[in-house]
């Protein structure tokens, strides 16, 4: 040791008996310089002062007072979720505890240190310091998701001691984004996993020569970093299969495209797990994995890996949801899984049911097949699965008439013979029967969650229900004909974060003590037959997702509760709430509010969207609710999604609403608004759903409404916009819905129409909007002419599409390039003044159900393409200049069975309203030969006509001019009931 290094210890030792463990001059200055470059808000690093830098946080020394440790994980990461609207939300509550700015070069002169961590932190988007390379005696390194911002190239190379290398940028949160439900209906689940990665860092490799040296590697995690450069060649992984020490590889959400590199994966005959979820194969599941007998765990899910499951008895868990994937359970547990403890095979194609050899195998402690097409019963061999503590089984279906995503069937007796169950999730089947006690289920130890809803289950909530040992955190009974008051015995129930019992039959009020659980953070009461009131203040407790009250759908009456403290998401529509809005509910965190359907009145409180406001949903839509629309809503600038339609709101809409940039869907229908067409909406770039009919705007529709390139929904209806369509809507690829009837519109409809790329193709299932959070508060919701009634749209999904511009003055012609959008459903153009004939290309609309051109002046023929149309249900024609025969074949008598389709058209032949009957061509004559009686007949007309006229025009000015009002409204009474005769009689 040097002469320096042995004078600090005696003066550490002179100063201090008892601490003989002062670190080094040069190392303490290293890290007060690496400390000096860094922001600390959580004060972390407050200890770190005083000679004695070995006893400071994070840092660890050998005997030789060396630094060979610094770890400063942050302990308390930031946590998110992706919510149900696809976005990403922080659920953490404490502040950031990260470490902030850049690391100075000083922390690698530390030449001894063995241990590295500085993950979790926040680097600002910097390089991997090159430096790093001096820290040769590294056995430890981890850098994972601290927003570095790099390429990887030799700066590890040196570092041929590691054992343990984290590089990971990329972050695992939960995802409910695929969860997604209908008003009016169920909650269903699209095709998808439960969770997903987020960034937390950028780093990519062009290629892993950078390994070849590093061959004492038993840890690499390398989730998240970009190799879809280096996966472009065929031996890309073979610098793996040097590294023969390796247990465990993560590689997942890499971009990695082609193959699973199962030839560069042999040689690691030690590796026991192996992650490359999230990537982009276009392979099976290697078969020969299977020699790879040291592997235990085996992670693929949602890496677009087709075929089936190969035989590999090895694994302890087996991780493969992928939507191509096609499994067979009773072929793959034909033969014995005898290690098998944790299999997912979540949102795969499962074929059949689930085989009574499933038991067998007996280890298993997790199975999740939720969304999987699982058909049939749960065996009754199943009893055998002893060790078995977590099930879902929700999302599967019955064969048969019964509707997809059903899974019928009493609830077997075998789910109450597992002994250490503690997840049971078997909602969203269709289970019948009756529960007669829930502590039948858990034998041994309490459950986390039991999610017996939506199925067709009858459950009595009372104590035999119930055991004093039950304690759940999570229990969903949703729609399981509940009925009668929700009882007092519940209050015992202090462990619950989570209660739903949406969807019964509960009457009576709401207890207090319900709002008193210490640890309840979801109530979910909605649709239920609960009346009475509600406390002045309400608050929830936080749990581990978002804090929810939903008490939508009852008889709940009186005042909104003053204080709702501590509440994500604020459902209390559809009940009879009275009274004004409270200002309080606008300044708290609430992120999702509904109140929409109650009887509320007076203005909306300017006290919405005040500072550092987060509030993302807001729905105040049929009220009764008056005054104009504060501008402090300008100031929600994570407003997703406005609907304040259906109330008495008036005025111009504030120009400030243009600051709320995140604005998706703005629904302003059917209020007073007035003026023109608001300018800002120019500024929303986000929008998805723009509904502003039933008001008095007038004006032209701008240009500008072509550059809002996301426009799905796009409703002008019943106002008094005037001019003519401007052509800038073939810009709207996404368009889908668009409805600018009953205004005052004239000129033609626009030539061009190619650039609406999504009516021309139309995707044929997914939802629009209405993910869990937007439908559980609003939804998106549409009515519009569809085949010839009024339709209401709780949903909208992608495959609705339509074009209404009905009850305006366009003219001229049906423009040809309307027959390109093949994927439109609903094409209503009546009453307008449309020329010429109907476009022959219309038999390619092959998505249209129904068409309406009725009270134009269109003429020629009807195009016989019409009979391609397989979907076309409703058709108008009525009251048009249409000559000639109705083209025969069957879709044009089933459309024309009742005649209206073309009544109003006189030189139409071949329908019971015909004036004229189609003439026979034989060969012989081009008319038939005409009888005395007919002449007859034809004179008698004549000179009745004429009678009737002379009579008809002396009438009209004895009518109109000589006798009083009241005698003149009798008259042309009169004369419209005649007609009205006349129409139906011939």
């Amino acid at each position: 040791m040097k002469l320096q290094n042995w004078l600090a210890l005696f003066i550490c030792f002179v100063s201090n008996i008892s601490a003989i463990t002062c670190c080094l001059d040069n190392e303490r200055a290293a890290l007060l310089s690496f400390k000096s470059q860094l922001a600390d808000p959580s004060n972390r690093l407050s200890s770190w002062n005083g000679r004695n830098c070995c006893t400071w946080h994070g840092i660890r020394c050998s005997n030789m007072l060396h630094v060979v440790s610094v770890d400063l994980r942050n302990p308390n990461p930031t946590s998110f979720i992706v919510n149900m609207t696809s976005e990403l939300v922080s659920s953490s509550n404490s502040t950031s505890s990260a470490l902030i700015g850049s690391i100075s070069s000083s922390l690698f002169t530390l030449a001894h240190i063995r241990h590295l961590d500085l993950s979790f932190n926040n680097f600002q988007f910097s390089r991997i310091p090159t430096r790093i390379a001096n820290l040769t005696h590294l056995t430890y390194l981890n850098l994972s998701n601290s927003m570095f911002s790099d390429s990887i190239t030799t700066q590890l190379a040196n570092l041929t001691s590691l054992r343990w290398l984290d590089l990971s940028c990329s972050l695992q949160v939960p995802d409910f984004s695929s969860i997604s439900y209908n008003l009016s209906s169920q909650l269903t689940v699209r095709a998808g996993v439960e969770y997903t990665y987020i960034p937390g860092g950028y780093l990519s490799s062009s290629n892993l020569d950078w390994l070849k040296g590093l061959r004492n590697l038993r840890g690499l995690f390398l989730s998240g970093v970009d190799l879809s450069e280096a996966s472009k060649f065929p031996q890309w992984a073979n610098p793996l299969s040097d590294l023969f020490n390796l247990r465990s590889l993560w590689l997942s959400n890499c971009k990695i495209m082609g193959k699973v590199p199962v030839n560069q994966l042999l040689n690691l005959t030690q590796m026991y797990v192996l992650a490359m979820d999230f990537n982009s194969f276009t392979s099976q599941i290697p078969v020969r994995l299977a020699n790879m007998t040291s592997l235990l765990a085996l992670v693929l899910t949602g890496s677009n890996l087709k075929g089936t499951i190969p035989y590999l008895p090895q694994l302890q868990e087996l991780h493969v949801g992928n939507t191509n994937l096609t499994i067979d359970l009773e072929s793959m547990f034909a033969v014995p899984w005898p290690r098998l403890k944790f299999l997912d095979i979540r949102s795969s194609q499962v074929i059949g049911s689930i085989p009574p050899s499933f038991a067998n195998t007996t280890s298993l402690v997790t199975f999740i097949a939720y969304n999987c097409f699982i058909e049939g019963n749960i065996p009754s061999s199943m009893t055998n699965l002893s060790r078995l503590e977590r099930l879902h089984l929700e999302l599967n279906r019955l064969v048969g008439q019964i509707p997809a995503n059903n899974l019928s069937g009493k609830l077997p007796d075998c789910i109450t013979h597992f002994p250490k169950l503690q997840v049971l999730y078997l909602s969203l089947n269709s289970f019948t029967g009756t529960i007669p006690s829930l502590t039948s289920f858990f034998k041994s130890s309490n459950p986390y969650i039991v999610g017996l809803g939506y199925n067709k289950l009858t459950v009595k909530l009372d104590q035999q229900l119930f055991s004093p040992s039950f304690q759940p955190q999570v229990l969903d009974l949703s729609s399981c004909n509940i009925s009668g008051e929700i009882p007092d015995f519940l209050s015992n129930q202090t462990q619950l974060a989570f209660l739903s019992l949406a969807y019964n039959n509960l009457s009576g009020s709401i207890p207090s003590w319900l709002f008193h659980l210490p640890n309840l953070g979801c109530l979910d009461l909605s649709f239920n037959r609960l009346q009475g009131f509600l406390p002045p203040t309400i608050q929830m407790n936080l749990f581990f997702g978002p804090t929810i009250l939903n008490l939508a759908g009852n008889l709940l009456e009186g005042l909104i509760p003053s204080l709702l403290e501590n509440i994500d998401a604020i459902n209390l529509s559809a009940n009879n709430f009275i009274g004004c809005i409270p200002p309080q509910i606008g300044l708290g965190n609430a992120r999702y509010i509904s109140l929409s359907g109650n009887k509320l009145t007076g203005q909306i409180p300017v006290s919405f969207c005040q500072e550092n406001n987060a509030i993302m949903l807001l729905d105040l839509s049929n009220n009764s609710l008056s005054g104009s629309l504060p501008g402090s809503l300008g100031n929600c600038t994570s407003l997703s999604f406005l609907n304040i339609a259906h109330n008495n709101l008036s005025s111009s809409i504030p120009a400030v609403l243009g600051n709320a940039k995140s604005l998706s869907n703005l629904d302003l229908t059917g209020n007073h608004f007035e003026g023109p067409f608001p300018a800002f909406i120019q500024k929303l770039q986000n929008l998805v759903v723009l509904k502003m009919g039933c008001n008095n705007f007038a004006g032209k529709i701008p240009h500008f409404i072509g550059d809002l390139k996301n426009l799905r929904i796009l409703v002008l209806k019943s106002n008094f916009f005037n001019e003519s369509i401007p052509p800038d809507i073939n810009k709207l690829e996404k368009l889908q819905i668009m409805d600018f009837s009953d205004n005052k519109l004239s000129g033609t409809i626009p030539e061009k129409l190619d650039g609406l790329k999504t009516l021309i193709t139309r995707p044929m299932d997914g939802d629009l909007l209405g993910y869990v959070f937007s439908a559980m508060y609003a939804g998106v919701e549409l009515s519009m002419g569809y085949k010839g009634l009024i339709y209401r749209f709780d949903v909208v999904r992608t495959y609705h599409s339509g074009i209404d511009i009905s009850l305006n003055a366009l003219t001229g012609n049906i423009p040809q390039e309307m027959t390109l959008l093949r994927g439109l459903a609903m094409l209503n153009l009546s009453h307008n003044a449309l020329s010429g004939e109907i476009p022959s290309g219309i038999g390619d609309m092959s998505g249209l159900q129904s068409l309406d051109l009725s009270f134009n002046k269109l003429t020629e023929g009807i195009p016989e393409t019409i009979n391609l149309l397989d979907s076309l249900g409703i058709m108008n024609l009525s009251y048009n200049n249409l000559s000639g025969r109705i083209p025969p074949g069957t879709k044009f008598d089933t459309l024309s069975a009742d005649g209206w389709t073309y009544v109003g058209n006189e030189f139409l032949c071949g329908s019971p309203h015909a004036k004229i009957e189609c003439k026979i061509n034989d060969g012989s004559s081009d008319q038939e030969p005409v009888s005395e009686d007919d002449t007859s007949e034809k004179w008698l007309l004549i000179g009745i006509v004429s009678a009737g006229y002379v009579v008809g025009f002396s009438g009209y000015f004895v009518v109109l001019n000589l006798l009083k009002e009241r005698w003149r409204e009798g008259y042309w009474m009169a004369i419209d009931k005649l007609a009205s005769r006349i129409s139906v009689s011939r």
